[in-house]
C-alpha cells in the first residue's frame, strides 16, 4: 500500500475516448474543486504531442490549479491475474510474485510493468491480483504530463481506486461498478483488498449489458458474505432493470459520499462518471491509499548486485531453503488434513468392520469342529445308511430318504469345556435330527426306525407316516445319535526301550 499527502491534487482518468478530471482539495473534510473532460483530439491517444498540449490548455480554461496528478489507467490497458499465494512476507512475497509473472509472460515481459494489490495477513495464505501494463502506456503518460506541466505522482488503474474509495464508505464486500459511454469496469474484494478487477462492454442493449453484468457477478469471489452493488451511472442506466437480473442488492453512487464541494452537475447531469477521477484525486491527498503503483516497480527486476559470488550463492542458497519450507510447510499441512480424514474414517467404518469379523470367527470357530478327528456328523450318516433296508434284487421295495437334517444337541456358543451339571462327554457330543423319506409300507418304516436304535442311536421315534402318491408311505423319524469317542492319539517315544534303532516283536527284545 502507498499513501500520499498532498493539498490539492489532480485525479486525471484516462479511457478510450477521453480523459476525465478532477481537482480535490484535502483537509478534514475534502472536497471538490472542478470537473471536467477532454476528448481525445482525432478520437484516439496516438499523437501525444497534440494530446499534451490540448490537456494543458484544457486544464488552464476550465480553471484547474493543481500541478500534482495521479494518473488513473481504464481496464482495457491492463493484464489482470488472481495469485494464490503461500504465507509470506512482503519480500518473499514479490520475489514469488515477479517469477510467477516471468513464467505467464516470458515473451513480453521487457515490456510490461508489473505491480500487484492485496497483501495477505501475517502468516496466512491468500490471493492477490497481478496486474501489467504495457510500459509504452507509461511513458506516454508521462509525456502528456510534461507537456501538461504537471508532475505526475502516482499511475494506477482507476477501477481500483474507486473501488478504494466506495468500500472505504460502504464497507463489507462491496461490488463496484463504474459505467461510462465506452465502457464499464467491475472490481469487488472486501476492506481494501481487491479479488477482481474485469472490463464489460459498453452498454449499448440494456438486455445485452445486463446479461453480461449477471454473468459476471456469478463468477466474483465473494466468499458467501453477501455484500452490495454499487454502480456508478455515467450514461444513464436502467437501475431497475439491473435489479431484476443481479442477485446482489443494488445502491447507486453519489459523488457527494466521497467528498463535497462544487455542485454536482456538469450540465448533462452525469456526474458519476467523474468517480475514478475523484478517487484518484483523494488518494493523493491522504484520504485513500493506492492498492497499486506502476511507478514504485515492486516487481521490477532487481538491480545487478556488486556483492562478492560467494555472498550472492549464500543468498540464493537461503532463498530456496525459505521456499522449500515453505512448499514443506504446506505439503505437510495437507498430509495432516489427509491423516486426520481418515482417521475419522476409519473410526467411523470401524465397528461395522470388527463386528462382521467377530461374526466370521465365530462361524470358523464352529466349523473347526467339522475338519478335525471328531467325525460324529459321518458317523451320523454312516449308522443311518446302515439301518435302512437295500435289496438290490428289488429295488422299487426299498425305501428313500427325501430329507435329512443334522445339528448339535448343544448350541455351538456353549462353553464345551466343561460337561453340564449330570451330563455325560457322550450326550455333550450328541447330534440330534430329522430324517424323512418314503417307505413301501408302514411296516419299513417301523423296521427303520427300531434298525436305527439297533446300530448306536440313543433314540428313533417314528412321528408321521402318511400316505402319499402311489401308495408310498411318507415317514419322518426323529434322532438322537450319540457317537463313540474319537480315538486317542498316541504319540510315540521318542527313543525305544533298547536304544537307537532297536525293534520289540512279540514282546521280546
Amino acid at each position: 500500500m502507498k499513501r500520499l499527502r498532498h493539498n490539492k491534487v489532480l485525479g486525471l482518468a484516462f479511457g478510450e475516448r477521453s480523459v476525465l478530471a478532477a481537482e480535490v482539495v484535502g483537509g478534514a473534510h475534502p472536497r471538490i474543486a472542478r470537473l471536467g473532460e477532454l476528448a481525445y483530439p482525432g478520437g484516439n491517444q496516438q499523437n501525444l504531442a497534440e494530446l499534451g498540449a490540448a490537456l494543458r490548455q484544457f486544464l488552464h480554461e476550465k480553471g484547474f490549479t493543481a500541478r500534482a496528478a495521479i494518473v488513473g489507467l481504464p481496464a482495457a490497458w491492463l493484464l489482470v491475474k488472481a495469485k494464490e499465494v503461500p504465507p509470506a512476507d512482503a519480500g518473499a512475497l514479490a520475489d514469488l510474485l515477479r517469477i510467477q509473472a516471468e513464467s505467464d509472460f516470458p515473451a513480453d515481459i521487457q515490456n510490461l510493468v508489473f505491480d500487484y494489490a492485496g497483501q495477505p495477513e501475517s502468516g496466512q495464505a491468500g490471493t492477490v491480483l497481478l496486474l501489467a501494463t504495457p510500459r509504452k502506456y507509461l511513458d506516454a503518460t508521462n509525456v502528456l504530463c510534461e507537456n501538461a506541466r504537471l508532475s505526475r505522482l502516482a499511475v494506477t488503474p482507476s477501477a481500483l481506486a474507486l473501488s478504494a474509495a466506495t468500500q472505504h464508505v460502504q464497507g463489507g464486500n462491496t461490488v463496484v461498478l463504474a459505467v461510462v459511454p465506452a465502457g464499464a469496469e467491475m472490481t469487488a474484494g472486501a476492506g481494501a483488498i481487491p479479488s477482481s478487477l474485469r472490463r464489460l462492454r459498453a452498454a449499448g442493449s440494456p438486455a445485452a449489458f445486463s446479461g453480461e453484468l449477471r454473468r459476471a457477478v456469478s463468477t466474483l469471489p465473494l466468499n458467501g458474505s453477501g455484500g452490495e452493488l454499487v454502480v456508478w451511472d455515467g450514461v444513464g442506466l436502467d437501475i431497475e432493470s439491473l435489479r431484476q437480473s443481479v442477485s446482489l442488492p443494488i445502491r447507486v453512487g453519489q459523488l457527494s459520499s466521497l467528498a463535497g464541494g462544487i455542485s454536482v452537475t456538469d450540465g448533462q447531469g452525469m456526474v458519476s462518471k467523474y468517480a475514478a477521477a475523484v478517487a484518484l484525486g483523494l488518494a493523493g491527498t491522504g484520504q485513500r491509499e493506492l492498492a497499486v503503483d506502476f511507478l514504485s516497480g515492486r516487481l521490477a527486476p532487481p538491480r545487478k548486485s556488486r556483492l562478492p559470488r560467494s555472498v550472492v550463492y549464500a543468498i540464493a542458497a537461503g532463498i530456496l531453503i525459505i521456499a522449500a519450507s515453505i512448499y514443506g510447510w504446506i505439503n505437510l499441512s495437507h498430509k495432516e488434513g489427509e491423516v486426520a480424514k481418515r482417521e475419522a474414517d476409519y473410526a467411523k467404518n470401524s465397528a461395522p468392520q470388527v463386528d462382521a469379523a467377530s461374526v466370521f470367527v465365530t462361524k470358523v470357530t464352529f466349523a473347526r469342529g467339522w475338519h478335525t478327528g471328531d467325525l460324529r456328523y459321518l458317523n451320523c450318516l454312516v449308522a443311518l445308511y446302515d439301518a435302512v433296508p437295500n435289496d438290490p434284487k428289488d429295488p422299487k421295495s426299498n425305501p428313500y430318504a427325501t430329507n435329512i437334517e443334522i445339528h448339535e444337541a448343544v448350541s455351538p456358543d456353549t462353553d464345551k469345556s466343561t460337561a453340564p451339571a449330570g451330563g455325560t462327554a457322550a450326550d455333550w457330543r450328541s447330534v440330534i435330527g430329522v430324517f424323512n423319506g418314503n417307505a413301501p409300507s408302514q411296516d419299513v418304516a417301523l423296521t427303520i426306525s427300531r434298525k436305527m436304535k439297533e446300530v448306536g442311536f440313543a433314540s428313533a421315534d417314528l412321528i408321521k407316516a402318511t400316505v402319499g402318491r402311489g401308495g408310498e408311505i411318507n415317514f419322518e423319524i426323529k434322532f438322537q445319535y450319540s457317537p463313540p469317542p474319537p480315538p486317542a492319539v498316541v504319540t510315540p517315544p521318542a527313543r525305544l526301550p533298547g536304544g537307537s534303532g532297536e525293534r520289540v516283536r512279540g514282546g521280546r527284545r
